[in-house]
Protein backbone atom coordinates (compact mmCIF):
# COMPACT_ATOMS: atom_id res chain seq x y z
CA UNK A 1 0.00 0.00 0.00
CA UNK A 2 0.74 3.23 -0.16
CA UNK A 3 2.05 3.80 3.39
CA UNK A 4 4.50 0.91 3.06
CA UNK A 5 5.91 2.80 0.05
CA UNK A 6 6.40 6.14 1.87
CA UNK A 7 8.09 3.74 4.50
CA UNK A 8 10.37 1.79 2.21
CA UNK A 9 11.67 4.72 0.75
CA UNK A 10 10.95 7.74 2.23
CA UNK A 11 14.68 10.28 1.13
CA UNK A 12 12.94 10.36 -2.15
CA UNK A 13 10.14 12.94 -0.72
CA UNK A 14 10.87 16.38 -0.55
CA UNK A 15 9.31 18.54 2.80
CA UNK A 16 6.91 19.66 0.67
CA UNK A 17 5.67 16.27 -0.32
CA UNK A 18 6.09 14.63 3.30
CA UNK A 19 3.52 17.39 4.48
CA UNK A 20 1.27 16.32 1.83
CA UNK A 21 1.25 12.77 2.53
CA UNK A 22 1.24 13.94 6.43
CA UNK A 23 -1.72 15.75 5.54
CA UNK A 24 -3.76 13.12 3.46
CA UNK A 25 -3.29 10.06 5.95
CA UNK A 26 -5.03 12.81 8.60
CA UNK A 27 -7.54 12.99 6.59
CA UNK A 28 -8.36 9.52 6.47
CA UNK A 29 -7.65 9.17 10.01
CA UNK A 30 -5.06 6.47 9.56
CA UNK A 31 -2.31 6.08 11.81
CA UNK A 32 0.39 3.31 10.67
CA UNK A 33 2.99 3.91 13.19
CA UNK A 34 5.74 3.25 11.44
CA UNK A 35 4.64 5.69 8.62
CA UNK A 36 4.05 8.40 11.15
CA UNK A 37 7.28 7.74 13.26
CA UNK A 38 9.39 7.91 9.34
CA UNK A 39 7.38 10.85 8.58
CA UNK A 40 8.13 12.93 11.42
CA UNK A 41 12.14 11.67 11.40
CA UNK A 42 12.43 12.74 7.44
CA UNK A 43 10.35 15.96 8.40
CA UNK A 44 13.26 16.32 11.50
CA UNK A 45 16.11 16.43 8.68
CA UNK A 46 13.36 18.60 5.94
CA UNK A 47 11.58 20.89 7.88
CA UNK A 48 13.49 24.01 6.77
CA UNK A 49 11.92 24.08 3.62
CA UNK A 50 8.76 24.11 5.01
CA UNK A 51 6.87 28.06 5.01
CA UNK A 52 4.51 28.85 8.42
CA UNK A 53 1.31 27.48 6.75
CA UNK A 54 3.20 24.16 5.82
CA UNK A 55 4.47 23.82 9.46
CA UNK A 56 0.86 24.42 10.57
CA UNK A 57 -0.29 21.50 8.29
CA UNK A 58 2.10 19.01 9.55
CA UNK A 59 1.10 19.97 13.18
CA UNK A 60 -2.42 19.88 12.60
CA UNK A 61 -2.18 16.37 10.92
CA UNK A 62 -0.23 15.11 13.58
CA UNK A 63 -2.59 16.11 15.99
CA UNK A 64 -5.92 15.10 13.96
CA UNK A 65 -4.15 11.18 14.21
CA UNK A 66 -3.52 12.13 18.33
CA UNK A 67 0.72 11.00 16.78
CA UNK A 68 3.12 13.10 19.46
CA UNK A 69 6.59 13.18 18.46
CA UNK A 70 8.32 15.46 21.11
CA UNK A 71 11.32 16.56 18.82
CA UNK A 72 9.43 17.06 15.96
CA UNK A 73 6.49 18.91 17.42
CA UNK A 74 9.14 20.77 19.58
CA UNK A 75 11.44 21.75 16.19
CA UNK A 76 8.62 23.44 14.42
CA UNK A 77 6.97 24.99 17.03
CA UNK A 78 10.13 26.22 17.57
CA UNK A 79 11.37 27.31 14.28
CA UNK A 80 7.66 29.39 14.27
CA UNK A 81 9.33 31.49 16.49
CA UNK A 82 12.36 32.61 14.33
CA UNK A 83 12.59 34.41 10.84
CA UNK A 84 11.39 33.79 8.53
CA UNK A 85 8.47 31.72 9.44
CA UNK A 86 7.84 34.37 12.16
CA UNK A 87 7.27 36.91 9.56
CA UNK A 88 4.91 34.74 8.15
CA UNK A 89 2.37 33.88 11.27
CA UNK A 90 -0.78 35.45 9.93
CA UNK A 91 -3.94 35.09 12.01
CA UNK A 92 -5.06 32.28 9.91
CA UNK A 93 -2.04 30.12 9.99
CA UNK A 94 -1.75 31.08 13.68
CA UNK A 95 -5.29 29.53 15.11
CA UNK A 96 -4.46 26.43 13.43
CA UNK A 97 -1.01 26.08 15.27
CA UNK A 98 -2.34 26.96 18.49
CA UNK A 99 -5.22 24.56 17.74
CA UNK A 100 -2.74 21.70 16.40
CA UNK A 101 -0.62 22.34 19.63
CA UNK A 102 -3.59 22.28 22.47
CA UNK A 103 -4.96 19.19 20.85
CA UNK A 104 -1.70 17.73 21.14
CA UNK A 105 -1.40 19.47 24.69
CA UNK A 106 2.21 20.00 23.75
CA UNK A 107 4.03 20.65 27.08
CA UNK A 108 7.43 19.83 25.89
CA UNK A 109 11.09 21.67 26.58
CA UNK A 110 10.89 25.44 26.07
CA UNK A 111 6.91 25.08 25.34
CA UNK A 112 6.62 28.55 27.60
CA UNK A 113 9.13 30.71 25.36
CA UNK A 114 7.04 29.25 22.23
CA UNK A 115 3.80 30.55 23.93
CA UNK A 116 4.86 33.50 24.87
CA UNK A 117 6.10 34.20 21.11
CA UNK A 118 2.81 32.87 19.69
CA UNK A 119 0.73 35.06 22.34
CA UNK A 120 2.50 38.06 21.37
CA UNK A 121 1.43 37.46 17.87
CA UNK A 122 -1.96 36.44 18.59
CA UNK A 123 -2.18 40.08 20.50
CA UNK A 124 -0.88 41.79 17.53
CA UNK A 125 -3.85 40.27 15.38
CA UNK A 126 -6.37 40.65 17.74
CA UNK A 127 -8.94 42.77 15.40
CA UNK A 128 -8.27 41.25 12.74
CA UNK A 129 -9.31 37.28 13.45
CA UNK A 130 -12.56 36.10 12.03
CA UNK A 131 -15.41 34.48 14.36
CA UNK A 132 -14.71 30.85 13.83
CA UNK A 133 -10.76 31.79 14.49
CA UNK A 134 -11.58 33.69 17.78
CA UNK A 135 -13.71 30.30 18.77
CA UNK A 136 -10.61 28.55 17.65
CA UNK A 137 -8.05 30.67 19.88
CA UNK A 138 -11.10 30.47 22.82
CA UNK A 139 -10.39 26.59 22.19
CA UNK A 140 -6.62 26.75 22.31
CA UNK A 141 -6.42 28.49 24.95
CA UNK A 142 -8.99 26.63 27.19
CA UNK A 143 -6.24 23.97 26.87
CA UNK A 144 -2.49 26.04 26.82
CA UNK A 145 -2.09 27.24 30.59
CA UNK A 146 0.92 29.55 29.33
CA UNK A 147 -1.83 31.11 27.00
CA UNK A 148 -4.35 31.56 29.38
CA UNK A 149 -1.32 33.68 31.86
CA UNK A 150 -0.82 36.29 29.02
CA UNK A 151 -1.81 39.46 30.51
CA UNK A 152 -2.87 41.18 27.29
CA UNK A 153 -4.51 37.97 25.73
CA UNK A 154 -7.65 36.92 28.13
Amino acid sequence: DIADEVVRRPEEFDAIALMLIANAFSHFRLRPPRLWGTLADWLLVSYVDLSAKDVGVVLNALSSVGFHHDALIRTLAVSLCHEPLLGQLEPSVLCVVLNALARLQWAGAGHEDVFAVLADRVVRYLGEFEGRQVTQLLHACTRLKPLVGHEMLL
